[in-house]
């Protein structure tokens, strides 16, 4: 006679008598196993991140590199910034405070310059500082130099002194490599934030205006960290950028408005005129004030917008490209 097959037994065949009974777990069984299974997953708490502790040379614009550390960093470590702005407070800070990281813009911190702005003079201070430093805790320096620093001169004496010297302008893979070199780790393949695919396979052709010459670098640095075929022109002078907007249509321009010389109220006016279709981020720090006039100027039909300083790189992202878009002939 068979034997009916209960609720926890799935045979398939007839059982002979005696025979031990070979059961599954219920489908309610089953089912309830996963479901403390996965609410232990879920309960399960991710381990806490390190602190990473960095002296951070808080020049101007300072925010972007402070967020492109954190793109970079922000996944291993809870990061914490200690801010100085000459070689005195962070030789105070290096000697009082516990730190992981130093890291500074060589141009932009006040090594006690003597009155003549002597660049050698600084650069023969900073090094002096950095190499003590390094004697004094052997925490790691990355520092970055625009063209006077590049010479082999400073960048080979800068190494000796035990730092990691970036270039600038740099993109996010050479920040990357920098910031693993200081801190010894070996960096995930992450990928360069990409342009849409929608976007032509040439270079994307940028153009920044500003007679700061600091804004330029920085806003370069995080253009150059987001697109890997990219090529960047940066202009401190308005007459000098009006004459390579005419030569050539560039992808984007970004411009301030308070400037010597041709300034962008009249640069806006001339855009408008020659009816380009570009798009066009204005920023400023005293934008407020000059908005309404700037506006005016542009008329109705330029592709300008504004953009406060200070900005988020989310903030550049979302403008810079989103408006790249809009253009018929890049989709």
């Amino acid at each position: 006679m068979k034997k009916l097959v209960t609720e926890n037994e799935f045979a398939l065949v007839p059982q002979p008598p005696g025979a031990v009974k070979k059961t599954e777990p219920s489908a309610k069984r089953v089912l309830s196993d996963m479901v403390k299974d996965t609410l232990a997953l879920v309960k399960k708490e991710t381990p806490a991140k390190a602190v990473l502790s960095v002296l951070f040379g808080d020049f101007q614009l300072g925010y972007f590199v402070d967020e492109m550390l954190v793109m970079e960093l922000g996944q291993r470590y809870n990061l914490k910034f200690i801010h100085f702005r000459d070689a005195v407070t962070l030789l105070r800070l290096s000697q009082e405070e516990h730190f992981d990281l130093t890291v500074v813009w060589l141009s932009h911190v006040d090594w006690g310059k003597s009155a003549d702005n002597n660049f050698n003079t600084s650069a023969v201070a900073a090094i002096e500082l950095m190499t003590r430093m390094k004697m004094q805790n052997g925490k790691p320096i990355l520092a970055i130099g625009d063209n006077q620093w590049r010479s082999d001169i400073y960048s080979q004496q800068l190494v000796q002194a035990g730092a990691v010297f970036l270039a600038t302008p740099f993109d996010r893979k050479g920040l990357r490599n920098a910031l693993a070199a200081c801190l010894n780790f070996q960096h995930e393949n992450e990928e360069t934030r990409e342009i849409p695919t929608s976007l032509p396979v040439r270079p994307l052709r940028i153009v920044i205006v500003d007679d700061e010459p600091v804004s330029c670098e920085i806003v370069e640095a995080v253009i150059r960290s987001w697109v890997k075929e990219v090529t960047v022109r940066s202009i401190h002078d308005g007459m000098e950028a009006w004459q390579e907007l005419v030569r050539d249509d560039p992808d984007f321009l970004i411009m301030d408005i308070n400037r010597p010389g041709l300034d962008g109220v009249e640069t806006l006016q001339r855009l408008a005129e020659r009816k380009v279709t570009y798009p066009i981020l204005v920023v400023s720090g005293c934008l407020s004030g000059m908005e309404q006039l700037a506006r005016e100027s542009s008329g109705p039909n330029l592709n300008v917008r504004f953009l406060s300083k200070p900005f988020t790189m989310e903030q550049l992202w979302e403008d810079l490209f989103r408006r790249i878009r809009q253009r018929d002939h890049l989709r």
